[in-house]
């Protein structure tokens, strides 16, 4: 069945795992892109971060795809009936919402974190799944590590707009200093997929990464040193 929404054409259908029958969401995407989403949702879950379980999947002919369990939630985007073709009032309201609710979640400054490691642009509203209150996933990484320009941590954009600055702020940069490592359980060569670039691209990444956070705030000039 497919979903409507993702540039990769994602849908959902009937996988075999270990001789059961379970309900995923996959897309056919290159197998770049494929490495990129399996670092990063095992490095995210070693993390402490809500990220659906990765999974791969053989077609019949061989085609190798990327998968992870289907946790039944819609979108942020489409659970609060977001488009852009709202009155900009409503639009801005709702995008603000979207912003404290994501801000509410307790996984949310290490995402902030995470995402400024794997340099992930992609963040948007349609990129978490919300089923209400604090049931809440982060999908869809694929252009992560390089698939795509990193500009801005969207997550900092949230906590600004949700006025959360400083918590997200501190509880990213407390993540950032308690000694990250890359977790590489799982993520042996596989199915013809090499991962071993994008986690040594993670491990560079690493390194400075609490004065990076901080540096991608907006901060009051210091008068004094005006």
């Amino acid at each position: 069945m497919p979903i409507d929404e993702g540039l990769t054409a994602p849908f959902r259908c009937i996988a075999i795992v270990d001789g059961e029958r379970v309900a995923v969401v996959a897309k056919r995407i290159i197998n770049a892109g494929i490495e990129r989403e399996c670092v990063c949702a095992v490095l995210f879950r070693a993390w402490g971060i809500s990220v659906p379980e990765p999974l791969l999947l053989r077609r019949a002919d061989g085609t190798v795809l990327f998968a992870s369990l289907d946790e039944g939630y819609p979108n942020l985007k489409k659970a609060l009936a977001i488009s852009r073709d709202l009155p900009e009032e409503k639009l801005n309201r709702l995008t603000w919402l979207a912003s404290k609710i994501i801000c509410s979640w307790e996984d949310a400054p290490r995402v902030l974190a995470g995402d400024e490691i794997v340099e992930n642009g992609d963040r948007n509203l349609g990129n978490f799944l919300w089923g209400g209150g604090n049931e809440h996933m982060y999908i869809d990484h694929e252009r992560a590590l390089g698939g795509a320009p990193f500009d801005e941590n969207l997550m900092v954009r949230y906590a600004v707009a949700a006025e959360q600055k400083d918590a997200m702020c501190n509880g990213a940069t407390t993540f950032a200093n308690m000694g990250i490592a890359a977790n590489l359980s799982g993520l042996e060569q596989h199915a013809g997929l090499d991962f071993g670039w994008a986690l040594a691209q993670v491990q560079t990444h690493i390194v400075g990464l609490a004065q990076r956070i901080i540096e991608r705030f907006p901060w009051p000039d210091d008068l004094l040193s005006q």
